[in-house]
């Protein structure tokens, strides 16, 4: 396996030159500025031709009604009963109500008992990150993942730590070799103090089997690493929750935001051992005073709602539909050197072009620009991949805020197959 799965490690570099006026702190964290990911998903003058037609490039999940509606809903429901609070800082411990509303929908997605007192409030889900790193990791410690992934590189650089990974050449290698790969590098590396793991993984959208998650789980109890369940996409997630295997110490980073459609709010939320949280808050605190109230108090109407209906898995039902939708037209991509197969759960897809780039010698990112010039918004492999890391042929897809993904994949097919003649 080894042969076909390279490991590798990033470490922060200083700048070699100084711009004037300008810190070498500030330089140098110019490396985990995170617009270098983000900013092509949203702008549309980076694309080559006119605003996509099928844009499956973003990872909101939005245009769903139900949403909308609760929405509307809450912002009624602040204007009438609590706009007095609008006119106070936000308290640095977050929002007590919107924790125990939390606790109760964890239990009743995980049937995990979690107490209010275990939940911290952060300004999205890459703060509740950033707060890990820095509670769990002295600078020089490492972090462990796995890429393509969430640019977790980024968090890390900006806490003074490094990053350890799996870079995959075959991401569908993921499932079956995971936990392996991990146990022999903490087994070479005893600065590694934090592990992530997330199900399903974000963007390979494939679960771990179930030796592997018991090899992660043995090896972060034997080297005394910390394990971190990355569960943003728990409830679009029909397979057995994964935090069953661990023990009470596990920490959870969770976001409302892709949960209920609203990634607008910024909000994110964490869940650790008591003992822990002050040591995790006080970071958050100092550099934010709180999360933003009209965040807080939006998202507890919600989940109040979400509590009471079948809210969330509305949203669950409409993702998988678009992802049943999708996989209609792609599952014919064999034929022209693509390997796709239909996700596990959650809102992304890749595709591993390596046999449509040997046919065609394109490259990944040349696939990407001309299925943009023909409407079709993706994410190349650089979006994916730490900087400097060489990426592997893929192309990144997320239904989150695509509706018509039947007749984007139809368009897909028809791109791949005239570009294959």
């Amino acid at each position: 396996m080894i042969d076909v799965i390279r490991m590798t490690e990033i470490a922060q570099t200083q700048m070699n030159g100084q711009l004037h006026g300008v810190s070498a702190r500030a330089q140098l964290n110019m490396r985990s500025d995170l617009t270098q990911f983000f900013s092509s998903f949203f702008r549309e003058y980076d694309a080559p031709v006119q605003a996509a037609a099928f844009d499956l490039s973003i990872g909101n999940v939005c245009k769903i009604p139900e949403v909308h509606d609760v929405l509307r809903d809450a912002l009624l429901h602040i204007a009438k009963h609590k706009l007095s609070r609008l006119t106070r800082y936000p308290g640095t411990q977050g929002y007590y109500p919107l924790n125990e509303k939390l606790a109760l929908l964890i239990k009743k997605e995980t049937k995990m008992d979690v107490s209010p007192d275990e939940l911290v409030l952060t300004n999205g889900g890459i703060d509740g990150m950033y707060g890990l790193f820095y509670a769990f990791c002295d600078p020089g410690d490492y972090v462990f993942y796995s890429v393509p992934s969430f640019p977790y590189w980024s968090v890390a650089d900006k806490a003074g730590i490094y990053s350890s990974f799996v870079a995959y050449r075959n991401p569908f290698d993921y499932p079956t070799t995971y936990g392996d790969l991990f146990a022999e590098k903490a087994r070479l590396n005893s600065k590694i103090k934090l592990a992530l793991i997330s199900e399903p993984h974000n963007p390979i959208s494939k679960h771990l089997e179930q030796a592997q998650v018991r090899v992660f789980r043995d090896t972060c109890d034997e080297q005394h690493i910390q394990p971190v369940l990355d569960d943003v996409y728990r409830s679009f997630n029909e397979h057995p929750w994964l935090g069953t295997s661990f023990d009470s110490s596990l920490v959870i980073a969770d976001s409302f935001s892709k949960r209920f459609g609203m990634p607008g709010l910024r909000l994110g939320f964490t869940r650790m051992p008591k003992e822990i949280v002050p040591y995790f808050r006080a970071p958050i605190a100092n550099q934010v005073v709180g999360v933003n109230l009209f965040t807080a108090l939006t998202a507890d109407y919600v989940v109040e709602q979400a509590l009471e209906t079948k809210l969330t898995e509305h949203i669950a039902h409409e993702i998988r539909k678009r992802q049943d939708m999708l996989d209609l037209p792609l599952r014919k991509l064999g034929d022209y050197g693509v390997v796709s197969p239909k996700p596990d759960g959650g809102i992304y897809r890749l595709l591993v072009v390596d046999g449509f780039c040997e046919a065609t010698g394109m490259t990944a990112a040349e696939v990407a620009a001309l299925l943009a010039q023909h409407g079709v918004k993706m994410v190349p492999a650089d979006k994916i991949f730490p900087p400097g890391v060489r990426a592997s042929q893929v192309l990144r897809l997320s239904v989150g805020g695509e509706v018509n993904t039947k007749n984007a994949g139809k368009k897909i097919l028809e791109i791949f197959r005239e570009g294959y003649r």
